[in-house]
């Protein structure tokens, strides 16, 4: 198969970034074996063009459109490309959900970080390629826990855009910090344009950086009542939790109990009261919640006296087990399907 890329005149209506955007698809069309042809003086081109490919005497007319971040909703929002015109998004990062949005919708992408999709009539390029060395490495778009407390608001609250000062005293952090979790989060392309969640990939981030240290006890403490310790902030979670909430896990006769409490003074208290055992070994184990709104007031029922943490809490710790916990949730048909 023969390939020929000739560059055209670009157009200058976004100079710059249009001009980079055009240069990296050269660069990955290059790195799969793709010829790049210098530009002809005059070219009767359709004038959406930025490049002109020939695959085995075909001519492909490219069109390029520049993004810094790509998301289902925002792909789902492009208008198809013309006919006769292979529509290329480039952007640094360009989401899963985008990434099927847009074959949908019938554009290929190259997203910088190192990945091209070029199909038209005839023609499938799909491959990694070098990674763009002007895409600047991101930051972490869930770090710390008060961007958590974030990204657990907003996948408890589908549709919902956060107001910063307005939900402080549900997310427990200031205004900034709640501001600044939330444009991670979009430049990241976890939540719409409109601040709204965008898909499943927020929680499966959440779920990536769910990792609540756990303690383990050599005694069940009793759900009920205890003359000496406080269980009324703890929270069941694990496979218990989940499977009294309808997701399709067997349980054991004899397990080991998965239990949520609000802070490190409880942990404490938990372990001189009933003892600590070596990891796995133990009857029950105990983790700080990761988000204070899992051991908040309410609960969505109870299993073995255990008040059960909410859906979501339980939904994130079954991901945490990249096995069969998340082939549980991908069966799992509770709540909004926001793990689906």
């Amino acid at each position: 198969m023969a390939y020929h890329v000739d560059m055209v005149a670009v157009r200058h209506d976004d100079h710059g970034r249009h001009d980079a955007a055009v240069e990296a698809l050269v660069d990955a069309l290059r790195s799969v074996g793709l010829g790049v042809g210098e530009p002809p003086a005059r070219h009767p081109r359709d004038p959406a063009a930025d490049l002109v490919v020939d695959v085995d005497g075909r001519r492909l007319v490219v069109e390029v459109k520049v993004a810094a971040s790509v998301d289902g909703g925002r792909a789902s929002r492009l208008t198809p490309p013309a006919d006769g015109v292979v529509g290329v998004v480039v952007a640094d990062r360009v989401t899963a959900e985008a990434r099927t949005d847009l074959s949908a919708a019938g554009w290929s992408w190259l997203d910088r970080r190192g990945h091209l999709r070029l199909r038209a009539p005839g023609v499938v390029v799909d491959a990694e390629v070098p990674a763009a060395a002007s895409v600047p490495r991101p930051a972490p778009p869930i770090a710390g826990r008060g961007a958590m407390s974030v990204a657990y608001w907003l996948l408890t609250h589908p549709g919902r855009a956060i107001a910063p000062t307005k939900q402080v005293d549900e997310i427990g952090y200031s205004p900034a910090t709640i501001s600044r979790s939330v444009t991670r989060l979009a430049e990241a392309g976890l939540v719409g344009d409109d601040g709204t969640v965008a898909g499943t990939e927020l929680f499966w981030a959440l779920a990536d950086v769910w990792r609540p240290e756990r303690v383990w006890l050599a005694d069940v403490p009793s759900p009920r009542r205890d003359p000496v310790t406080n269980l009324s902030t703890y929270r069941l979670t694990g496979d218990v939790a989940a499977a009294a909430l309808g997701a399709p896990i067997v349980v054991p006769a004899v397990t080991t109990l998965d239990l949520y409490v609000g802070g490190p003074v409880e942990l404490t208290i938990a372990q001189r009261r009933w003892g600590t055992a070596p990891p796995g070994a133990g009857a029950a184990a105990l983790a700080v919640a990761p988000v204070g709104a899992v051991v908040g007031p309410g609960a969505p029922g109870e299993a073995g006296g255990w008040s059960i943490a909410p859906l979501l809490a339980v939904a994130l710790h079954l991901a945490t087990d990249r096995g069969r916990g998340r082939e549980a949730l991908l069966e799992w048909a509770a709540g909004d399907g926001i793990w689906r």
